[in-house]
């Protein structure tokens, strides 16, 4: 399966009060999605997708946790085995479950 463009797929952060630095995307060889962010070091991330940005957040499936990639590092990353070559966005949340446009967890 071909990759085309990175830009088929957007990563968007939702950690309050946090500030996410997207610091690699990058289609893997096999089809998967890879992206890494920096952060403090010991948070808890989530990564949720969808194939329509405008779901409500409770539509979105929870994908798995991001994974430091050395403890103390601040370094996260994930990698979407499932990832298709059609548009694609994700979330990367801490804490709760919370859906941004209607106000809800």
């Amino acid at each position: 399966m071909k990759h085309s463009s990175l830009a088929r797929f957007v990563i968007h952060c939702l950690a309050a009060f946090l500030f996410i630095s997207l610091t690699s995307a990058q289609f893997l060889v096999g089809g998967a999605f890879n992206f890494s962010v920096t952060n403090t070091s010991g948070l808890s991330f989530k990564v949720y997708s969808a194939t329509n940005v405008a779901l409500a957040f409770s539509n979105w499936t929870l994908l798995g946790s991001m994974t430091e990639s050395s403890a103390g590092s601040g370094q996260y990353q994930f990698t979407d085995t499932q990832a298709t070559n059609g548009a694609g966005f994700y979330r990367i949340v801490s804490g709760p479950k919370w859906d941004f446009a209607a106000g809800t967890h």
